[in-house]
């Protein structure tokens, strides 16, 4: 009898297809589990490779023994008239078929099941000011942010954050449409009267689902009684809660309160104010604070939410001369703020919030932790965190991943997550779902979700022109958003377009430069911004040293290796040694700094820069990450090989990296050999090209239709130039 014959008696390929099935079905239920939270995101490579090591010794398992009515048996000593294999394989294939069909069941549940609410779960909606006084609107609005605060406290509780529920104020939607929005089982509301120094409170609890009233009940105290009521009614919210859904939610004890009301409606009305995030708002919302503290000085809520608003400021690109400030002002108060109530979640998230910025990112990741310990519904507080973990700092994509998804499930309207979201869909190549999610960020910010599908077709589908006509969709909503307009002068550089970037009404930074080749200017433009932090004394702001970074890269770029390299070193000293896509030292720093080592013949100490950018290839390759227009895991690849010696690998990785859409940015010193590389030219010639066709494909429309000429007019320079070449 042949092998081929044997290893199917002994029915080794069909164990070996149940295995590879079993297996599969094993990642997915792992994938399901650990998105929902039940596993750790760190355990998903040791399961697969468990798997892999398994399945050899499955093989050669299935080769040695057999399965007889006596049990199992060594095949050599079962008898050849007493095999029963052929009836085995049958059970195998039965097994095989059952185990397949559970996983399809479980893909389609993970891809398309839209899971019901969460039982345990509650939103608070802002409570109806039923006042005459319009003022009255921040008082009722507090109310029910407090209870909601109270309630996030509560174990066993998945309350979603204020930011989402309280957008359908004034919304006239159906509680079972609201509900089924913001995913839950149960919904809170009320209204508030204040009239005489007399308050009456009257809030409903409401099953989502059905629409039906739970419970419901009413107030009446003095307006200075007020917080008292606010406990109260808290108290009574959460024992409804309890007793509709059958479970034990105790609330943990009492967090210190505020003793004058005017303070209490100062810090309601500051946070009212900044919820959406405006410059205006941010510094009403600062106002508030302060007068809060003020009127009571130990208020350690209201020292808590400053040193956030101050944080907002820096976050929010302000001047840097005020940035360091900012940042002073937020420690004082952060560290006031928890030295009164140490266990205040807001306190910490503050504290994170200061660290991150004065670059000390372990003491950020441990206040972000302790936040979501002592608020296990801090949607902020994961957000953040997730930044941190993921890909700013510490590379761990996946639970960086896996944390965005919590703080989008506790606030579902948070615009940063569907952005967020949206950018890791498009580098993971997932289109359909990134569109889908782009549809949801709509309703939230159509300006954003009109640049991103332009984002969509220029990554996925080579288009880059498309990205650029998404910039100016998205003006054509919000025109004052500077970071549209630099967002069009970067599309418009991959264009090849000089003339429009140089055209654009505010300062584009030195990334359209560096991609147009005039990367000295970028270094100037650079320079002149890290001068800048040096005189106001912000160099040690995370925005400051992200400018030494810049600055780095961008000296190496224009081949003055001798002052990029003490910028590079001092940026992978702060990186921990580590290379990740958007944190202090990425690909281009790695690969500028092997350069400069190089040029100093200081060749031993580029082997740990090239394991890094091969490390950081791996996890991403984990995560399923491929890559966006910048960069991709291929392109990442191909220059370490390359770097690393193995040049006719790295040639092809890069050439891959650009059929997937990367452009390569021209005239980066660092990358000369690279460009002067022979294998090089066929890659060089069809980026143009690609350019090119895109070039003409945008300028069609700009310099015909021009569907956005009320916001944008490209010059006359740049169309008598497109008319020449086409022909017209």
């Amino acid at each position: 009898m042949g092998l081929v014959s044997e290893l199917r008696r002994r029915n080794v390929f069909r164990m070996g297809v149940l295995y590879v099935v079993a297996a599969w079905l094993i990642m997915q239920v792992a994938g399901v589990l650990m998105d929902l939270g039940a596993l750790p995101v760190a355990i998903g490579p040791w399961v697969l490779m468990l798997l892999v090591i398994g399945f050899p010794i499955a093989l050669v398992f299935s080769w040695l023994f057999e399965i007889t009515p006596e049990g199992l048996a060594l095949e050599k000593d079962v008898p050849e008239g007493a095999s029963i294999t052929h009836v085995t394989g049958r059970r195998l294939d039965f097994i095989v078929i059952a185990v397949l069909s559970a996983g399809l069941i479980l893909f389609a549940y993970d891809k398309w099941w839209v899971p019901a609410p969460a039982e345990a779960s509650i939103a608070v909606l802002p409570f109806k000011n039923l006042s005459a006084d319009p003022e009255q609107e921040y008082f009722a609005e507090g109310i029910a942010e407090e209870i909601l605060d109270v309630l996030a406290r509560t174990p066993g509780l998945t309350v979603i954050a204020s930011r989402s529920s309280f957008q359908f104020k004034d919304e006239n939607l159906d509680i079972k449409e609201i509900g089924r929005q913001l995913g839950v089982a149960l919904i809170l509301e009320g209204s508030v009267r204040n009239e005489n120094s007399t308050v009456r409170v009257v809030s409903q609890l409401i099953d989502a689902e059905a629409g039906t009233h739970l419970w419901s009940k009413s107030y009446d105290r003095e307006f200075g009684e007020v917080l008292a009521l606010q406990n109260e009614l808290s108290k009574a919210v959460v024992s409804a809660v309890s007793q509709h859904l059958g479970l034990t939610l105790i609330s943990k004890p009492k967090l210190p309160s505020v003793e004058n009301p005017e303070a209490y409606a100062a810090l309601v009305r500051g946070k009212h104010a900044y919820r959406l995030r405006t410059e205006a708002g941010v510094r009403r919302a600062i106002e508030e604070f302060e007068k809060a503290i003020n009127l009571e000085p130990g208020y350690a809520r209201a020292h808590a939410e400053l040193a956030i608003a101050h944080e907002i400021k820096i976050n929010q690109h302000e001047a840097l001369e005020s940035d360091a400030a900012n940042l002073a002002t937020a420690a004082h108060h952060a560290k006031l703020a928890l030295t009164l109530q140490p266990d205040l979640a807001e306190g910490h998230f503050a504290m994170a919030m200061v660290a991150g910025d004065d670059c000390r990112f372990d003491e950020a990741i441990q206040h972000l932790e302790q936040a979501i310990r002592t608020n296990p519904n801090y949607a902020s507080a994961h957000f953040l965190l997730g930044s941190y973990v993921g890909s700013f700092f510490q590379g761990r994509y996946a639970e960086g991943r896996a944390l965005h998804r919590k703080a989008q499930g506790l606030d579902p309207l948070l615009m940063s997550s569907y952005w967020n979201k949206a950018n890791g869909l498009v580098g993971q190549r997932e289109r359909d779902s990134a569109l889908e999610i782009i549809d949801m960020l709509e309703s939230i910010s159509p300006a954003r979700a009109a640049y991103q599908r332009g984002i969509v077709a220029a990554i996925l589908d080579g288009k880059w022109a498309n990205s650029a006509m998404g910039a100016l969709n998205a003006l054509q909503i919000e025109s004052s958003e500077d970071w549209l307009w630099r967002s069009l002068a970067y599309d418009l550089a991959i264009l090849g377009l000089e003339t429009e970037v140089r055209a654009i009404p505010v300062p584009v930074g030195i990334s359209p430069f560096r991609i147009l080749g005039r990367t000295r200017e970028a270094a100037t433009i650079a320079a002149s911004v890290v001068e800048q932090n040096r005189q106001v004394g912000a160099g040690q702001l995370y925005n400051a040293k992200h400018n030494l970074r810049i600055l780095g890269n961008a000296l190496a770029a224009a081949g003055d290796f001798e002052n990029a390299r003490p910028l590079l070193e001092e940026m992978w000293e702060l990186s921990g040694h580590r290379v990740t896509i958007d944190g202090p030292f990425r690909w281009a720093e790695a690969v500028a700094l092997i350069v400069v080592r190089r040029r100093a013949d200081e060749e031993a100490a580029t082997d740990e820069l090239i394991a890094a950018l091969y490390d950081d290839v791996r996890r991403l390759r984990e995560f399923g990450w491929v890559g966006r227009e910048y960069t991709n895991r291929n392109y990442q690849e191909g220059l370490a090989a390359y770097l690393d010696g193995q040049r006719q690998m790295g040639l092809e990785l890069i050439a891959e990296a650009v059929e997937q859409n990367v452009y390569i940015w021209p005239n980066e010193a660092f990358l000369q050999d690279l460009y002067d590389d022979p294998g090089f030219e066929p890659i060089r010639k069809a980026q143009e090209e690609h350019q090119a066709r895109e070039r003409d494909r945008f300028l069609a429309m700009a310099c015909n239709e021009n569907p956005w000429a009320d916001i944008w007019q490209p010059r006359e320079e740049t169309c008598e130039q497109f008319y020449s070449a086409v022909g017209q």
